[in-house]
């Protein structure tokens, strides 16, 4: 069973809706835009952008995680569909969008930078002249250097999630996490390794495909990328 299949009837308890990834694309792109959550997870996120007035399409690779969030959702917008990221320019239409966002460190499951590089030449074409993307992964230039052995816990009344990192000198980081449940007593736990992208290297295939404008953030709220960051929040235009 893989990572998001296991911990799935948690994940709102593990990554709540953060309410400042609205603002943030609030301030990118106008009400009744037409928006393309990639790695939408349970949906929370893409729920509230379309409270918003956004019409938003969402995606996400687990049928599990699309399940709960239709499960949600009372009418056709949010729309959600499983579907794997790198089939995007197949699935829609040339130029269909005016933004797209792919945040939840969802891009470093890509375990090549050719597959990367793939995905953002999907984005580019499925996106409108003058559209928006919206990128958030962790500060990997600033993890790779430091070599932290986890992130930051997150524990509530109901759950704690640990997660921890190896690094086996592969060019990957060993995800590895263990999610307790406390009612229960039961843990949870998966392996997943993770392609550690740089800012750098992002940059360069951004540029390369042709985007625009292209700005890093600390976070969300816009405060500016340094060393001491965890996030790496980025925007661009076509």
């Amino acid at each position: 069973m893989g990572f998001y299949q296991s911990v799935h009837m948690h994940y709102d308890e593990m990554f709540p809706l953060n309410g400042q990834q609205t603002v943030f694309v609030n301030e990118e792109l106008s009400v009744g835009s037409q928006l393309l959550d990639i790695g939408c997870g349970t949906g929370n996120l893409a729920i509230s952008l379309a409270n918003e007035g956004f019409n938003v399409k969402a995606i996400d690779l687990d049928e599990s995680m699309i399940r709960v969030a239709k499960q949600k959702s009372r009418d056709n917008n949010p729309a959600f569909r499983v579907m794997n990221m790198l089939n995007i320019a197949s699935e829609f239409r040339f130029e269909q969008f005016d933004g797209i966002l792919c945040f939840g460190n969802t891009i470093v499951h890509l375990t090549d930078n050719a597959l990367i590089e793939h995905f953002l030449n999907s984005v580019y074409s499925i996106l409108k002249p003058g559209g928006k993307f919206m990128l958030q992964i962790l500060n990997y230039e600033s993890i790779l250097e430091k070599r932290p052995e986890s992130l930051p816990l997150i524990e509530n009344d109901n759950i704690r999630f640990e997660r921890l990192y190896e690094y086996p000198g592969s060019g990957f980081i060993n995800f590895k996490t263990n999610l307790t449940i406390k009612e229960s007593g039961e843990t949870i736990q998966n392996v997943i390794p993770l392609n550690p992208v740089r800012k750098t290297e992002i940059e360069k295939m951004l540029n390369e495909t042709g985007f625009r404008n292209i700005r890093f953030f600390g976070n969300f709220k816009k405060d500016k990328l340094t060393s001491e960051s965890l996030p790496l929040v980025m925007r661009c235009e076509k």
